[in-house]
């Protein structure tokens, strides 16, 4: 049922992760765009395989995948949220680069 109401499943998507719902709109054409379906048959997507990605997804601490992923400002270097807090209460640098990090403020996003 949900292969002739394809906004139905855009809907659900949104409501899961707005951010892959916005990617899927851009890249699906609209009922009222002039794409014909035989070319919309045409495109396709390139595969990615996650050992090209997975040194994006893991924190260089703990070297597992990020979870609450915490970026420092100052470098744009993440990790597990738990694991920089962690690091920076002995350290005032971060541990791939070394720059420096304001202790007395933080800024961690």
């Amino acid at each position: 049922m949900d292969a002739l109401h394809p906004h139905r499943e855009l809907h659900q998507l949104e409501q899961r992760s707005p951010a892959i719902a916005d990617v899927q709109k851009q890249s699906s054409p609209s009922p009222h765009s002039p794409i014909s379906a035989c070319q919309t048959s045409d495109q396709h997507h390139e595969k990615v395989k996650l050992r090209e990605i997975n040194s994006y997804l893991t924190c260089h601490l703990c070297k597992g995948y990020l979870i609450d992923a915490t970026t420092i400002s100052e470098c744009l270097h993440s990790f597990c949220r738990s694991c920089i807090i962690k690091f920076l209460e002995d350290n005032s640098f971060c541990p791939v680069c070394e720059v420096i990090i304001n202790k007395a403020k933080p800024n961690l996003k």
